[in-house]
């Protein structure tokens, strides 16, 4: 009798198993299978100048099977424009091509682009990513831009450089490359940029660290003017783009008063913005609910401004 009573058991534990497995409820949208959906167009050039002067595009769509493989949407999409960093003399935007799964995946299409790099080479840095943003709004319409759906993103260096390129894009005769009312750059999503040149190079300076701005400007005694032209701190206006800065109260590569001094600047001029301080995180070295906390956040951000 016992054993029969546990077989019964057996047989019903193991019932219920199965049928859980076979019921097994459907993946919710947003953890389904997705990377079908998106094609890279790879290397493609922005500039003549020099051979990093090249892109890469993220475009939605479908895989289709022969003759053409991939069928792009044909819907313009935001667009986020993303920029590696390394002190304006190292890196690569193979570095942080991981980072864009997270906009990929929402159905967004995406620019991962190199710039000139290296010392005593500034400010090609500037340039080029001006440029780039220029060829990017000319090519909207073949690549289904959204240009009125642009954010710009960057880490460390790459953070400022993805402040200057809606800054330097607020006024004609602030650069050769400013393209105006032909695109609107909704917001920048600043990882732990550098927002004051000179003040930066100080630090380095006076606590004995790899001084990378000295190195990309090349002569201390342009630091200051430099600075005062092409720091984000001393660019902001009113007119400033919507601005999110994640960065780690611990940062010595990026000290965490150059995030502080953009927000309260950006404040004082009325910009929406917001910092998102990482307790006790480091220069892109952050616990792994940080991070999620953080890209929460950046399209929580995203979508209170209208790209969404």
């Amino acid at each position: 009798m016992m054993k029969t009573l546990y077989s019964l058991i057996l047989f019903i534990i193991f019932a219920t198993i199965f049928f859980f497995i076979q019921k097994k409820p459907a993946l919710p949208p947003n953890e389904r299978f997705w990377a079908h959906h998106f094609q890279i167009r790879a290397e493609i050039p922005y500039g003549k100048e020099d051979p990093r002067q090249h892109l890469d595009v993220y475009q939605q769509g479908q895989w289709s099977g022969e003759p053409n493989y991939f069928t792009v949407n044909e819907s313009p999409r935001p667009t986020v424009i993303q920029i590696h960093g390394g002190g304006w003399i190292s890196g690569d935007k193979i570095d942080v091509a991981n980072w864009l799964t997270h906009y990929v995946k929402k159905g967004w299409n995406v620019v991962n682009l190199n710039y000139r790099i290296g010392n005593n080479s500034a400010p090609a840095a500037i340039d080029d990513v001006m440029c780039a943003v220029k060829w990017i709004v000319e090519n909207a319409k073949a690549y289904y831009f959204d240009s009125n759906k642009l954010v710009m993103t960057g880490f460390s260096s790459g953070g400022t450089l993805a402040l200057l390129a809606a800054m330097l894009n607020r006024a004609p005769g602030l650069h050769e490359c400013y393209v105006g009312e032909q695109l609107k750059i909704r917001a920048v999503i600043n990882w732990f940029g550098i927002t004051d040149i000179e003040r930066l190079e100080s630090f380095l300076a006076t606590n004995n660290r790899p001084n990378y701005p000295l190195r990309w400007i090349g002569d201390k005694t342009n630091i200051k003017a430099f600075s005062q032209r092409f720091s984000p701190i001393h660019n902001v206006t009113a007119n400033t783009r919507a601005t999110l800065t994640i960065h780690g109260d611990k940062d010595t590569i990026v000290p965490y008063d150059q995030a502080t001094a953009l927000h309260h600047a950006l404040e004082k001029n009325g910009v929406k913005n917001q910092l998102l301080t990482l307790q006790g995180g480091t220069h892109g070295g952050f616990t792994e609910s940080q991070y999620q906390d953080a890209f929460k956040g950046i399209f929580k951000f995203l979508d209170e401004v209208g790209v969404e």
